[in-house]
């Protein structure tokens, strides 16, 4: 396997990377049922059942979130609706450039709790659940819940309070207990490590504080976890092997929930979905990803159920054009990777499948040629004569 080749060589040091919204949909695989996915806001935290009963017969659709149609497998694809909020703070890390632009001043006392922290230590960045949801009603939906998708990493952050509560569980402890021990995860963790041993191994680009040590809790459901390239190899394999899940669960999890406007992209659960077009041939192969990018940190993993197969990329740097050179390498290793996954598999259905197959019966004889069309070889042909 890919992701096996890609992992044997390369050293074992936890790289902070943003992919394991997907870690926490497997996760809830396991921990929820399919009641539980259909399961609304309004009905799964607190904060949201209370609102909910107050605005009965009042709610504005157009201008607030109907969190009674907002359900956990809305948010897990994507579908919710709610606001593209990156982070609680987000709108407030370059605030002198904001300035510059000319854009107005930041009002503080409009500001939730943890963004007037941040405000007066850039290293605070703690955010609570209460605090998260505080800011995110502050805003309108995009869309209704259910009309189209459109990515918010507040799909995954509200994810991971709404598990949290329904199992009463920490999400370090279903991280913990529902994935990485399975799959020997062992050097995966959702916090930065703190003792010198840990940091020592670690890598680390650009000023600590500012990403490697940033801990603002709420959003390890959307990418807030530290992991290598080995570990990522097992979480591949898992998935692939469909070791923490029935294969029929791994199946109905690998397959597209909604389509964008682009015919080479799809939405999945939480999967990127990008469909590759074979060179020649025009077949069309589905991988499954999971990228994420923040800060000097980005990292993807790459699903390809159609061949077993799949690698894993995680990068760092303090480059301004770190992502798209990373971006660059990604497409470089699909070109290139593909067509030779494509080739393989020619290869191994001529060598299992290519034949004559015959059967006589009393009033039936069959004859089955099976045979590798030549100028499309990536089609199987057979012609079946009755006589």
């Amino acid at each position: 396997m890919i992701l096996k080749q890609l992992s044997s060589n390369i050293t074992k040091r936890p790289l902070k990377q943003e992919m394991l919204d997907m870690v926490l949909k497997g996760s809830c695989r396991i921990e929820l049922t399919q009641e539980d996915w259909n399961r609304p806001l309004s009905k799964a935290i607190p904060y949201f059942v209370q609102d909910h009963a107050r605005k009965l017969g009042g709610l504005d659709s157009a201008r607030e979130i109907q969190w009674d149609k907002v359900t956990l497998w809305s948010l897990a694809t994507q579908l919710s609706g709610i606001p593209t909020v990156a982070l609680p703070i987000g709108d407030l890390y370059q605030p002198q450039a904001t300035a510059e632009w000319g854009a107005p001043e930041v009002n503080v006392s409009a500001l939730s709790t943890c963004e007037v922290r941040y405000l007066a230590d850039h290293n605070d960045q703690y955010c609570s659940a209460k605090d998260t949801i505080a800011l995110v009603e502050n805003f309108p939906p995009n869309f209704l819940p259910w009309s189209t998708p459109v990515y918010s990493d507040l799909n995954f952050m509200l994810l991971g309070v709404a598990i949290s509560n329904m199992t009463g569980k920490s999400m370090s402890t279903i991280y913990r207990t529902s994935v990485f021990d399975h799959l020997h995860m062992q050097s995966t963790i959702d916090s930065h490590p703190t003792d010198s041993a840990g940091i020592a191994r670690s890598i680390i680009v650009g000023a600590p504080e500012e990403n490697f040590l940033a801990e603002p809790v709420i959003t390890t459901p959307s990418g807030g976890i530290l992991s290598t390239i080995s570990d990522l190899q097992k979480l591949g394999m898992g998935i692939l092997n469909s070791t923490l899940l029935p294969s029929e669960i791994t199946r109905k999890w690998m397959m597209p929930v909604s389509h964008t406007s682009s015919l080479s992209y799809s939405i999945g659960a939480p999967w990127e979905i990008h469909r590759f077009v074979h060179p020649g041939s025009g077949k069309v192969t589905d991988m499954y990803t999971k990228l994420g990018d923040s800060g000097f940190y980005g990292g993807a993993l790459v699903v390809i159920p159609e061949y077993g197969a799949g690698f894993a990329f995680l990068n760092a740097g303090t480059d301004r054009n770190r992502a798209m050179k990373a971006f660059k390498v990604l497409d470089f290793i699909t070109s290139n990777i593909l067509p030779a996954l494509e080739r393989q598999a020619v290869t191994e259905a001529k060598k299992n499948f290519v034949g004559s197959y015959e059967y006589s019966g009393e009033n039936l004889n069959v004859t089955i040629d099976v045979a590798i069309n030549a100028s499309t070889p990536t089609n199987v042909n057979s012609d079946l004569v009755l006589g």
